[in-house]
C-alpha cells in the first residue's frame, strides 16, 4: 500500500470541489444533484487512473475511501441548503423588509412556488402530463414509479413521507 493513494483521494476531492463549484456558479442547466453525481464520478474516474498511472502500488479503494468519505460529507451539507424548507423559510424572511411575513406568504412563497415548480419539471421530464382532468401519470412516470417500488421492496425499505408511493403506508 502506499500513502500516496491517500492523497489521490484527498487531492481528487479538492479537485472536484473547485470544478464543481465553478459549473454551479455557470448556471448550467442541470440540477445540483445531477451536477454533484456527474461531477464526482468523472473527477474520481480520473483522479484514480492517475493514480494507476503516477502512484507505484497505488490502492484503489483507499483512493475510494477518502474521496468518498469526504464527497459524501459535501454531498449532504450542501444537500441541506437545497431542499430544506426550513432553510428557505429562515431564507425567505431575513430578505423581507422588517424580517418578517405572514404565514400565507410563507406559504406562497416558500412551499407552493417550489411545489408548482417541481409540478411543471416534472411535466417537462415526460413523467406526468396535464390535461382537462388535471395531471395525469405519462408510461414513463408508471416507469419511474415500478423502479423505485422495486429497488424499495429489493432493500426491503417502507415507504414513507415524499418520496414514498403509498404515503400513508407504514
Amino acid at each position: 500500500m502506499a500513502p500516496e493513494s491517500f492523497w489521490v483521494g484527498f487531492v481528487g476531492f479538492g479537485v472536484y470541489t473547485v470544478i464543481y463549484l465553478l459549473l454551479l456558479r455557470s448556471k448550467l442547466s442541470s440540477g445540483w444533484f445531477v451536477l454533484q453525481v456527474l461531477t464526482g464520478l468523472l473527477v474520481f474516474i480520473t483522479s484514480a487512473g492517475l493514480g494507476f498511472w503516477l502512484v507505484d502500488r497505488f490502492s484503489f479503494f483507499y483512493a475510494l475511501s477518502i474521496f468518498g468519505f469526504f464527497w459524501f460529507c459535501f454531498f449532504f451539507v450542501t444537500g441541506i441548503f437545497y431542499v430544506s424548507v426550513s432553510v428557505g423559510i429562515i431564507h425567505y424572511l431575513n430578505a423581507q423588509p422588517g424580517k418578517s411575513s405572514t404565514t400565507e406568504e410563507l406559504y406562497q412563497e416558500c412551499i407552493r412556488k417550489p411545489f408548482i415548480h417541481r409540478v411543471h419539471f416534472m411535466e417537462k421530464l415526460g413523467a406526468i402530463a396535464h390535461s382537462e382532468q388535471g395531471y395525469l401519470i405519462t408510461d414513463k412516470g408508471k416507469l419511474t414509479v415500478r423502479r423505485i417500488n422495486g429497488l424499495q421492496n429489493l432493500l426491503g425499505l417502507k415507504s414513507r413521507g415524499y418520496y414514498s408511493i403509498n404515503p400513508d403506508q407504514e
